[in-house]
């Protein structure tokens, strides 16, 4: 097994290459035999690779007629066969476990670029604080989101700029899904403003592309929305929903929007359960509303001491 191996973007294409490969080999054979069912009843011609099914049936019917736990151990049979055409011997390059180490690195150096490209400050927690505005007041809690990118059907304008010969999506060994695009996004709250790094990060190229940067004076934010896609259609369980999206939104007073959309797999979740498996957006709200309250309050105090005089 590969272990803390310098990044390499060939490894990590051929990665999702055989992953595909691995995947697509999977459904379309099952794909196939049952298209070919279908058509062979449909076109009245004989079936090719649908007489599986008819197989399939027909000894069903016959361990049926010996006894029933013949026809339990047909079924087992039949799964594990399934199985394996599913799982076809095409191992990866590397490991899922080194892509996910890869994947923290490049997440890693994009947010400890970011006050750079921002011109922020952070301060160590030894070093004294400079008397200026643009030093990081939330380090000791960085607003550090990131989300795999799904590229949906109306993302016509973003095809050309992500590069959909990059894109890829597929399930792992492990059967956990990747995404070979993610979106990373930092924000940094100043003493008087807020300033953020947005981008799209294509892992298999290690290059960030819709770079988008922006800063905003406290007192123009008038909005910090969170917004939750979820389904409570689950049949007879109770006290679940199925997670699919978040978002966080920050609106300005001149109608600007910043936006975040982190995506999950479809998971189900306890609606009771405190934290839920986006917690990171929830957590960035409260920090933003937090400052926001204080300088608010602030400026409530020296508009009424300045009344007063």
């Amino acid at each position: 097994m590969t272990t803390n191996l310098p990044i390499d973007r060939k490894l990590i294409r051929k990665y999702f290459e055989c992953l595909k490969k691995r995947n697509t080999t999977t459904e379309s054979f099952a794909k196939q035999v049952m298209a070919d069912f279908f058509a062979h009843w449909k076109e009245k011609r004989a079936p090719k690779e649908g007489v599986f099914v008819y197989i399939i049936i027909g000894g069903l019917l016959f361990a049926l007629s010996i006894n029933i736990l013949y026809a339990i151990a047909f079924v087992v049979i039949i799964f594990f066969v399934a199985q394996t055409r599913r799982s076809p011997k095409i191992t990866p390059v590397v490991s899922d476990e080194q892509i996910d180490r890869w994947l923290l690195e490049d997440k890693i150096g994009v947010f400890e670029r970011a006050p750079t490209a921002l011109d922020v400050i952070v301060v160590n927690k030894h070093e004294n604080t400079p008397k200026t505005l643009n030093v990081v007041m939330n380090q000791n809690h960085p607003i550090e989101l990131s989300s795999p990118f799904i590229l949906e059907d109306d993302h016509t304008s973003l095809r050309a700029l992500i590069g959909t010969k990059d894109y890829y999506v597929e399930k792992g060994v492990d059967r956990n899904t990747r995404y070979s695009i993610h979106v990373f996004m930092t924000i940094f709250l100043c003493k008087n403003f807020l300033s953020y790094y947005k981008c799209h990060w294509n892992f298999i190229r290690g290059v960030a592309t819709l770079v988008d940067t922006g800063e905003y004076l406290y007192d123009t934010i008038v909005s910090v929305n969170t917004q939750e896609l979820s389904s409570a259609d689950l049949g007879n369980e109770e006290g679940k929903k199925l997670i699919l999206k978040k978002n966080l939104r920050i609106s300005t007073a001149d109608g600007k929007e910043i936006e975040f959309p982190a995506i999950s797999e479809i998971k189900i979740s306890y609606e009771s359960t405190p934290e839920d498996e986006i917690p990171e957006v929830k957590d960035a709200a409260h920090i933003i509303r937090a400052i926001l309250r204080e300088r608010r309050i602030d400026m409530q105090i020296v508009k009424s001491f300045d009344a007063d005089d």
